[in-house]
């Protein structure tokens, strides 16, 4: 019998990315009182600490996690400056 070569089997990482519409709804929800804030970078670092946390208690793959947590801080900070430059053009 010839030997046949072991596959190194590894389960599938665990990913959880937001729905897109959820997502939406998120950094809406996120910006907005990020900018409404004193310091919306404390707001926003304690937020992301927090997804951080949940996504290590769901065992989601830590690149994975800050790849997609990355991703969701880019898009809050980017709504942040357009509500605050609405807020200039209103004010």
């Amino acid at each position: 019998m010839t030997d046949i070569p072991l596959l190194n089997w590894q389960p599938p990482q665990k990913v959880v990315l937001f729905p897109s519409v959820r997502r939406r709804a998120m950094i809406e929800r996120l910006a907005r009182s990020a900018a409404a804030a004193k310091d919306p970078t404390k707001t926003i670092r304690a937020t992301m600490d927090r997804l951080r946390a949940s996504h290590a208690r769901k065992d989601v793959h830590r690149s994975a996690a800050e790849r997609d947590l990355r991703q969701l801080e880019d898009a809050i900070w980017a709504r942040v400056a357009a509500l605050r430059a609405q807020q200039g053009r209103t004010a």
